[in-house]
Parts: structure tokens; sequence; C-alpha cells
């Protein structure tokens, strides 16, 4: 048994990283010098919750290793309460800094705030999507452009009503979700029925962002260069689908492969050939994939709620998550792995036993799984 108390990633730094405050720099359209008062207001705030928050983890962690040391769960107890109030004294820092800078804001400004608020709702919320493109945030994609794609104005519009659009639809979710999570699981046991009525309402409104996300993805290209365009569908893409796009053992051969310094030039040039074939035969496959995976999550229940609803065997061997070999998407990971095998082939035939014995091995011995039964709303 293993127990976390913390996330590693977030809980000791700013919930505001510095990209962040583009949010209020093109929202509240600061100055150069108000942009600089900001940035110093920034950096206290960041840099005080560093330093406190580095104390904080040191704390636990010496916790952590009594405990482990000890086998004692009991000793973790003033752990879980440092953490408490570390939690309570990080939320009041980050209000201070707003509260600084709201401080500076002239009237026109402070009458933006508003959507200043919108906006970070958007970066702090979008993350909790489930469905593929319900996570897929427009504004922060486009903000890695030149900084006049996003000031044109053809898509400064378009991105106004896109927030607007997309902030009422977040709200409506994480409304529902929040007031129906707490009974879904009761619910499940004495009205399967109603359960799966709530859950389904639930994946329509997670759908719902998902649809917004298409909507103004379609504009936007729209008014796009071309190369942007493309560019940005495949951004879209990679972020709804990010187990299809998860590199394979066979892409990461063929990326080890072609950085080998033995290779002659007649070898390079044909690996080269079977790399771009494979990427196009790749591209072809995630298409298809991508509208099984999107099918699959439109159908797929919880596992108790479909062994309360009697669509879901009730037994012990039955995993949900392991999808039986007739199944749309167990097709496509089938035609996927001939594809790779096929591919490691024909890259085999070109090298030598000598050359195929030095190819790294970045996963050595190990598995990943990363299918998942949805659970909750």
């Amino acid at each position: 048994m293993s127990m976390g108390l913390y996330n590693n990633e977030s809980s000791f730094k700013p919930e505001l990283s510095r990209r962040d405050l583009n949010v209020f720099i093109r929202v509240l359209n600061l100055s150069p010098a108000e942009q600089l008062a900001m940035d110093d207001l920034y950096s206290g705030y960041s840099e005080s919750l560093i330093d406190k928050g580095g104390a904080v983890r040191a704390f636990v962690g010496q916790v952590l290793e009594e405990s482990e040391v000890m086998q004692d769960t009991r000793l973790l107890v003033p752990a879980h309460k440092r953490l408490e109030e570390w939690g309570t004294e990080s939320e009041a820092m980050k209000k201070a800094f707003i509260a600084d800078l709201r401080s500076l804001l002239t009237g026109e400004q402070e009458s933006r705030w508003h959507i200043v608020e919108r906006e970070l709702r958007r970066l702090k919320r979008m993350s909790a999507g489930r469905l593929a493109g319900e996570s897929v945030d427009l504004i922060r994609m486009l903000e890695d452009y030149p900084a006049e794609v996003m000031r044109s104005p053809a898509i400064a519009p378009l991105l106004d009503r896109y927030s607007e659009e997309l902030d009422r639809t977040l709200v409506a979710r994480d409304r529902f979700v929040e007031a129906n999570q707490a009974e879904f699981q009761p619910l499940i046991k004495s009205d399967p029925q109603q359960a799966n009525d709530v859950f389904q309402e639930g994946r329509r409104l997670r759908g719902a962002l998902a649809e917004v996300n298409a909507k103004f993805l379609r504009l936007i290209a729209a008014e796009l260069p071309v190369s942007d365009a493309a560019n940005l569908r495949n951004q879209v893409f990679d972020a709804s689908y990010p187990a299809l796009i998860r590199p394979t053992r066979t892409e990461d051969y063929l990326k080890e492969v072609q950085r080998l310094g033995s290779l002659t030039g007649e070898q390079g040039g044909a690996i080269k050939g079977i790399a771009a074939e494979y990427e196009r035969d790749r591209r072809a496959w995630l298409e298809k994939a991508a509208v099984a995976a999107r099918e699959h999550q439109l159908r797929e229940v919880p596992e108790d709620l479909g062994k309360a609803l009697g669509t879901i065997p009730d037994d012990e061997e039955h995993r949900n998550y392991e999808l039986p070999p007739d199944h749309p998407v167990s097709r496509l990971r089938r035609e996927r792995w001939e594809l790779d095998k096929a591919a490691k082939g024909k890259v085999d035939a070109v090298l030598t036993p000598e050359q195929r014995d030095t190819v790294p091995d970045a996963r050595p011995g190990t598995a990943t799984f990363y299918d998942y039964t949805p659970w909750g709303l």
C-alpha cells in the first residue's frame, strides 16, 4: 500500500503561472508600465509562496519518512494537518495578489474584471474533461501563435464569442457535477435507472463543451492561413485523443534507428522511406481510431452502473476496461499492431544484426495500460 499526501507538480507552486498573466494583459489591455507593476506583484507573490511552500514540503517529507520507517500511518496526522493549513494559507496569498493587482486598475479596467474571472475559470476548469474535445482550450493554443493572430479583426471577435459560450457551458457542466456527484454512487444502488439518467445528462453537458470547441475550431480555422489552420487542427486532435497519439514502441524504435551513426547512405534512404510510409498509414489509422474512440466514449458507462443495469456481466472476472476482441476499438488496435509489426519488420530487414542489437529500448521490461472505466459523473 502506498499513500500520496500531495501533488508534487502543483501543491507548492503558484496556481497562476507567469503564462496565465497574459489573461490580465489581454483582457485589461495593460500598458507596458502596468505590466511591469503586475510583474513586480507577481514576483513577490510567487517567491513568497515557493519559500513558504518549501518549508511545508520539508516538514511533510520528514513526517513521511518517519511514518515509513516506523510503518505507522498514525504518524501522518501532523502532515495532513499542515497540508490542510497550507491549502488555506496559499489560497489567501493568491487572493492578496489579486487584490493588490485590482488596486492598480483604472475604472475602465475594473469594469472588465468579470471577463478576467471568466478567463481564469477557463484556465482552472478546462482540464476536468472526460470526453474527446472536452478539455480543448483554443485560446490557450492560440497564445503560442504570433500576437497579431489573436488581435486580428477576424479572430478577436470569434475568441470573445468562444470564451462567452464556453464559459456558460463550462459552468453548467460543473454545477451539474457538483450538485449530483455525492449522491451518484448511492443512487446506483437504490435506483439504477435514475442513476443512468443522471449519468447521461452529465455526459450530455460534457459533450456540449466538446461541441463548442468543434464549432469554434471550424470558425477560427477558416480565418487563419492554411498552414496555421492545419497546425491548429492537429493540436486540437492531439489534445482530444492523447491515448491514440501516445507513441508506440515501434514509433520509438523508428526514431532511434534513424539516429544510428552506423547507417550507410543506402540504409538511411531506405529507412527514411519506410518511416514516411509508416507515418502516412499512422495518420490514416488515427482518423479511423478517433471515430471509434469517440463513439465508445458516448456509449460507455461506469462499471458499477452497467452491472446494476444488467448491461455488464456481474462477475469477478469481467473488467469493463478490457474490451472484447470484436469491439470496434479492439479491431482498430489490432490493425495498429499489424501496422507497427509490418513497419518494424521492414526496418529490421534493412539493418544488420549488429545494428539491431545497438538500438536502445526506452521501455525495457514494461507495458503500460491506459484504458479506464469512467467513475462517477
